[in-house]
């Protein structure tokens, strides 16, 4: 039994982002922030490039003075309607990308 999936698109996707974030509560350990930006997305072969937008929100929980833990959720707009190969309609493809992280802040010490 074959149970691969037929006519899947997998191209792989590469996105350079450049984001300004707003840090709701920045003294709180426990913190909501929005974000917006702009972006430039390719393929893994550099075939199918395209500009676009992304806005998103989160939640990041300081676990210690170094040490975040982020949950996200964005949506990137596209400037193109090829980004899955069909093109059809009259709007532009968009997708959503939700995320877990981690971060790590470089800190100077206090004197």
């Amino acid at each position: 039994v074959n149970l691969a999936n037929k006519n899947l698109l997998d191209v792989g996707y590469i996105t350079y982002d450049l984001n300004l974030e707003w840090v709701l509560l920045p003294k709180d350990r426990f913190t909501p922030y929005l974000y917006g930006g702009g972006g430039y997305a390719t393929n893994r072969k550099f075939e199918n490039a395209y500009g676009k937008v992304q806005y998103g929100l989160g939640l990041e929980y300081l676990v210690s003075d170094k040490i975040g833990i982020k949950l996200f959720a964005e949506q990137n707009i596209n400037f193109s309607d090829n980004v899955d190969y069909i093109k059809a309609g009259t709007r532009d493809d968009y997708y959503y990308k939700f995320g877990l992280g981690l971060t790590y802040y470089f800190t100077k010490k206090k004197k």
